[in-house]
């Protein structure tokens, strides 16, 4: 397989992503929702030392870089951090001509970690891949797109593989040794009880075939797999999700949107819908991300094609699936509906990130005479955030950055100081590399952020990792601030391989972090100071608030709590 190429006109591909049917052309997918923290280890702010903001972290890997071959056609689509900071990229590799998943996983300072060996032989027992490893999921084409950690630090990897010749869910879950986890069955027969998968399964969805694009996995262990499906009824592509128990069957409480996107449906653990709302009605949907709000809520991003145009799109979902009403946007979109990301053009958005104040991320590429990074900010209704960007500009709550030529941004992260984190790709002259920049929380670029050689203070850096072109598809913050940023380079060899990166942040700003933990205006010893022993004791999910009224308080669940902690707090909290 050759080396993936330079994006010469990558909203064109783009384009023909959405009407794709049965072509597999390397197109960076946007990667799963971050997973649930897997263990305790409270510490309110972690001191970050003097350090070059935006600069290599030299004591990771080979000068800050690593790569990584696993089969000579490697392409990453996901990455994911432990709780004990190791680091998790996985992708999908070839393997005697067939594409199959396949993972790496790193220690703190950017070496293969040799306990992870992955799955035996058949399947069985523990293999000996020392790091790194492939393994087929069904019996074509695998291609993994999504990772995550869950609860218990088991690594669940979500994907499509080709099923009766269409694409189709599937997913796996290994264990820390990289064994799979022989508890995690699928669905049985018709999607009812459980299946026999023994840690890998692939699920059919609906017909027409269903691409999945992303994952996460909710504050109650439950897994949301997305995508996009040929809606059931209709003729064109739209949003699609499944919610699996932690054995893998259907959750039949998530039932989605009824006739029409009114009320509740009978999805029984599965659903899809046509995205309409708004002025126009876009059709042809492809979903490109999801992710939980505190709340418990599931946003679900992506683009939309109405004629010859595509723009951004979005819904958001209620617990059991329905529609979310109280989701407008800027055209009563009843919870779903267009979002450009620029005044004119075309857009696309490839990554999203929730805040804790309930605000939206939506990060992605817009297009008219010239291709750019495009980040929009959203409040909690779906309108644009005026604050965010130019207030009095064409397009408030959206801001619009020419990068480079031919521009690709796929990765958003918001850190606890509030700025936000970008990642993706630049092309200057024929060479596309890494390219990651910082915003500060109004919009404009961070401008210390400026690499190992202070640059135009723009708040970007660019760098190559490999001998070729570079891009970067996934980023995290570790609990030091600091960035790791992973996707594909060409290697030593001149094929695509795994690649990893990273970056300093310089000294750490102040997060937004108080003894309120409730959010009410008040520290008290019967609400905040309790709910803070009772974390820090490792209690978790409904137990930390049980017999506290905080029924009045903006932070008034677990799941809000444990956001608030993780997020401003620096604090790492299992469930």
């Amino acid at each position: 397989m050759a080396a993936f190429p330079v994006f010469p006109n990558l909203i064109a591909r783009l384009s023909r992503q959405i009407q794709r049917r049965s072509a597999w052309a390397y197109i960076p997918k946007q990667r799963a929702g971050l997973g649930a923290a897997a263990c305790i280890a409270a510490a309110f702010s972690a001191s970050v030392g003097a350090q070059i903001p935006g600069s290599l972290d030299t004591s990771f890997g080979a000068s800050g870089v690593r790569i990584t071959s696993l089969s000579g056609a490697d392409v990453v689509n996901g990455l994911a951090l432990q709780p004990d900071g190791k680091i998790v990229l996985a992708g999908y590799c070839v393997v005697s001509s067939q594409e199959d998943f396949c993972v790496a996983r790193y220690t703190t300072s950017g070496n293969l970690d040799p306990s992870f060996n992955g799955p035996g032989a058949n399947g069985v027992g523990v293999g000996t891949g020392a790091g790194r490893f492939t393994f087929p999921v069904g019996t074509a084409n695998d291609r993994a797109y999504a990772v995550a950690i869950d609860a218990s630090g088991r690594v669940v990897l979500a994907g499509e593989c080709i099923s009766g010749g269409a694409r189709a869910f599937c997913a796996a879950r290994l264990n820390a040794d990289g064994s799979f986890d022989s508890s995690f069955d699928g669905p049985g027969a018709n999607g009812i009880g459980t299946g026999s998968g023994d840690g890998r399964f692939v699920i059919d969805l609906f017909p027409g075939g269903d691409e999945l694009s992303a994952m996460t996995i909710q504050s109650d262990g439950k897994i949301v797999l997305a995508g996009s499906c040929i809606v059931p009824g209709q003729s064109e592509k739209g949003f699609c999700a499944a919610r699996l128990n932690s054995d893998g069957s259907f959750d039949t409480s998530f039932d989605g949107p009824g006739a029409n996107g009114v009320g509740v449906g009978t999805g029984d653990g599965r659903l899809a819908f046509t995205l309409v709302g708004g002025t126009n009605v876009p059709r042809g949907a492809t979903l490109t991300a999801i992710a939980q709000q505190p709340d418990g809520k599931l946003v679900m991003v992506g683009h939309c094609l109405d004629g010859s145009v595509i723009d951004a799109c979005i819904a958001r979902l209620n617990t059991d699936g329905s529609l979310d009403t109280s989701f407008v946007g800027p055209s009563a979109g009843a919870g779903r509906f267009r979002i450009p990301l620029s005044a004119s053009g075309t857009s696309q958005v490839f990554a999203l990130a929730c805040q804790p104040d309930g605000k939206i991320i939506l990060a992605g590429m817009c297009s008219s005479s010239t291709t750019n990074w495009c980040v929009a900010r959203l409040n909690a209704n779906g309108t644009y955030d005026t604050s965010f960007g130019d207030a009095a500009g064409p397009a408030p709550g959206r801001v619009e950055y020419a990068a480079s030529t031919n521009p690709y941004l796929g990765a958003v992260a918001v850190s606890t100081d509030g700025k936000i984190v970008l990642g993706g790709g630049c092309r200057d002259s024929d060479t596309n590399d890494f390219c990651i920049g910082r915003l500060n929380s109004d919009g404009t670029f961070d401008v210390s952020f400026d690499g190992n050689t202070p640059g135009n203070a723009n708040g970007r850096v660019r760098f190559p990792i490999g001998s070729g072109n570079d891009v970067a598809v996934a980023i995290a913050l570790q609990q030091d601030g600091k960035i790791v940023a992973g996707g594909i380079c060409v290697g030593p060899l001149g094929d695509n391989d795994f690649c990893l990166a990273r970056l300093n942040v310089g000294s750490s700003a102040a997060q937004q972090c108080r003894l309120d933990i409730d959010g009410d205006g008040e520290v008290l010893a019967t609400t905040d100071a309790l709910i803070l022993a009772r974390v820090a004791l490792g209690m978790t999910g409904d137990a930390v608030l049980a017999g506290i009224n905080v029924s009045n308080a903006p932070r008034n669940t677990s799941a809000a709590i444990r956001n608030y902690l993780v997020t401003q707090c620096g604090m790492r909290i299992s469930g």
